[in-house]
């Protein structure tokens, strides 16, 4: 069965559930998602490796608190670019820099209308 909203092409079976949530927990790489809100709604657990904050501390304030600001301007266009393209159009990596990451490169895809998924290497 699956939940109102999602096809059965998007539920993944109990096993490749399990392996993405593993990846997901032991990726070095800064890996979540944000909502529509500017909110982070999930965070793995290298955002607390690198910046020492709680992953709870991390989503209570808007993602845009950890861009640049000279960055901030380009990062809202791509943001609501991302939520108005198709489901898991992925953005073509961009380098960016944050006041606590320093510089990084970043990745980006759609997952509908709802929130963006989000990857961050090389901090």
């Amino acid at each position: 069965m699956t939940s109102p909203g999602t096809s059965k092409s998007d539920v993944l079976p109990d096993a490749q559930a399990r392996a993405a949530s593993r990846i997901f927990a032991l990726s070095l790489d800064l890996l979540g998602s944000a909502g529509r809100d500017g909110y982070f709604t999930a965070l793995n657990p290298a955002w607390e490796r690198a910046l020492g904050f709680s992953r709870e501390t991390l989503m209570k304030q808007p993602f845009m608190e950890f861009v640049h600001p000279a960055d901030r301007e380009a990062t809202i266009a791509e943001f609501e670019r991302w939520h108005s393209s198709a489901p898991l159009q992925p953005s073509k990596p961009a380098g960016r820099r944050s006041p606590a990451l320093g510089w990084f490169d970043s990745i980006a895809a759609s997952c509908g209308k709802s929130a963006v998924l989000a990857g961050l290497s090389g901090v």
